[in-house]
């Protein structure tokens, strides 16, 4: 396995390298399970649940630097195996799994203040290795491993709630913002590009506002109307890709679009399917954009080459490209969700450029030399939905867990 596979650059390294200590703990655990129940000894309860949210906190930074690992289907998976293992575990059973991650978050608390690290790599060196092993012993990847590992981990750490008597929820809440706040200072807000009147262009209506940062994968978005434009690509990527097979979507997408859909709900009072549905209008029409991006990149292109205007990025269509994205309407930077979508829209214009520029130069009013005033948005055909609104099928099957923490949960072992 190469560090690089595993590795995303995302803030917070020491939380992660934390978490990576406490997952190791729940590995070596599974392996040999230990002997004594978790201590019936009360810790100052404030200090319990500061230390539970820290340990929350660090798995989602551990998921940020992991690729092919969601710290959403963890814990959505991780609810289910609490509420089986709840049913079918037994009194000694459960004693155990919260022993386990009573040992888990002693070794985040252990790792956060003094990370270990290889000079030369991101993660302490034995538990890698340690972690590695496990995985070969299982007969499955690195990254499904450590997923498997978090879910347990996650079932474990809301036993142990349990028997502290936290309130796992709250704390749960509390790492979410710990985590948004450590990232928000670390990579500072999500810039879309909008210019300050489309960014008032809502159709949603907030009441009264985003009342707190929205992290996402592609960045932490601050503003309403940043998180509903986010929210309209996101969905559109997503349906897109299920448009057009065979499909390579940014997995972590349907977090994203889970996340932002219900902080929009909360936001306006209304559901997440409602939201979908009233920004289905404006989804369509970023999805006919996508499909008539890479034709209306060629006809610029063409009309340059034509006009022989300098082109307005490289044409082995390597470098920067900031100035045919911002002709095009692609005014955000660039992620490893819209990467697809920008190269396909280089590659057009850069070979449509270098078929027109060999076939001599166009009229002096060519289009192009119109365009090259100002960089333009080369508008396409208006785009109208192409059909009734339809939600996506993993978004009606999540929005039971909208209400995490709300189901009754089981008393101390």
């Amino acid at each position: 396995m190469a560090e690089n596979k595993i590795f995303s650059a995302r803030a917070n390294a020491p939380g992660a390298i934390a978490a990576f200590e406490a997952v190791d703990i729940c590995a070596k655990a599974r392996l040999q399970p230990p002997t004594i129940a978790a201590s019936d000894r009360r810790h100052d309860p404030e200090q319990d649940h500061e230390c539970l949210a820290r340990m929350l906190g660090a798995l989602r930074h551990l998921a940020d630097h992991l690729n092919g690992v969601s710290y959403t289907e963890a814990l959505r998976a991780a609810d289910e195996e609490y509420e089986r293992q709840g049913v079918r575990g037994s009194h000694l059973a459960l004693a155990r799994q919260a022993a386990v991650a009573e040992l888990a978050i002693e070794a985040c608390e252990r790792s956060t203040g003094s990370p270990r690290r290889d000079r030369d790599g991101f993660w302490p060196p034995d538990t890698l290795a340690d972690l590695q092993r496990y995985a070969d012993g299982q007969g499955i990847g690195f990254e499904a491993a450590i997923s498997r590992l978090m879910v347990w981990l996650l079932a474990d750490l809301q036993h142990y709630a349990d028997r502290q008597g936290i309130d796992f929820t709250a704390a749960m809440a509390a790492g979410d913002r710990a985590y948004t706040e450590q990232r928000l200072g670390a990579e500072g807000p999500f810039e879309t590009g909008q210019e300050p009147g489309q960014r008032s262009d809502t159709a949603l209506v907030p009441s009264p506002g985003l009342t707190a940062p929205v992290p996402t994968h592609q960045g932490v978005i601050t503003s309403f109307a940043d998180a509903e434009w986010h929210l309209v690509r996101t969905a559109a990527r997503i349906d897109y890709q299920a448009r057009h097979a065979p499909a390579y979507p940014y997995e972590p997408d349907e977090d994203d679009l889970l996340t932002l859909s219900r902080a929009l709900a909360g936001t306006c009072g209304q559901s997440a399917e409602q939201i979908i549905i009233q920004l289905t209008p404006r989804i369509e029409a970023r999805i006919a954009e996508i499909e008539q991006g890479p034709d209306t990149a060629a006809e610029l292109g063409r009309e340059h080459g034509h006009a022989g205007i300098k082109p307005y990025c490289d044409l082995d269509i390597d470098g920067d490209a900031t100035a045919l994205m911002h002709a095009l309407g692609e005014t955000e930077p660039m992620t490893d969700a819209n990467s697809p979508h920008r190269l396909a829209l280089v590659t057009a214009y850069a070979e449509a450029y270098r078929q027109a520029s060999t076939q001599g130069r166009a009229a002096a009013a060519s289009p192009a030399r119109i365009a090259a005033q100002g960089f333009p948005r080369h508008p396409g055909p208006p785009a109208t939905p192409a059909r009734p609104p339809r939600l996506p099928g993993w978004l009606l099957r999540t929005q039971r867990r909208a209400g995490h923490g709300s189901r009754p949960r089981h008393g101390p072992a």
